[in-house]
């Protein structure tokens, strides 16, 4: 049987050129450095602690957040504050984004949160916090 030369498209595997790239968490900037974040594709999750906490995209730095626990929230206005001391602006509608979802889940592994859910839709319809 004859050996395809690589050259040959019917011997393509698009796995030859690919590299694997695995995905981490690491600490945000100071809040010194960066006391404003926006973030994009948000959603409000409380934990069994009963704590709650932002997740989404954060637009300026291009990436999954996860932000400490809100201690003040202003929806109205579409802000809160967290327990960093970093004030959140929280832009459209509130969404899923897939590498927030990805640091949500490494996030709480690390901080041992066995239960979290969702309470966005909760807290924007005024029920309790």
């Amino acid at each position: 049987m004859a050996r395809k030369k690589k050259s040959d498209p019917g011997n393509f595997n698009p796995l030859d050129n690919a590299v694997i790239v695995s995905g981490g968490i690491w600490k945000t900037e100071p809040v010194a450095s960066q006391p404003r974040l926006r973030l994009a594709s948000w959603r409000i999750m409380r934990t069994e602690r009963g704590e709650i906490h932002f997740i989404g995209y954060a637009v300026d730095n291009h990436e999954g957040r996860v932000s400490t626990a809100i201690q003040s929230l202003d929806l109205a206005a579409r802000t809160g504050v967290t327990r960093s001391g970093r004030l959140y602006e929280l832009i459209g509608k509130p969404g899923h984004d897939p590498d927030a979802d990805y640091v949500w889940a490494m996030w709480a592994r690390v901080n041992g949160v066995k239960r979290a859910e969702d309470v966005t839709a909760e807290l924007l319809s005024g029920e309790r916090p």
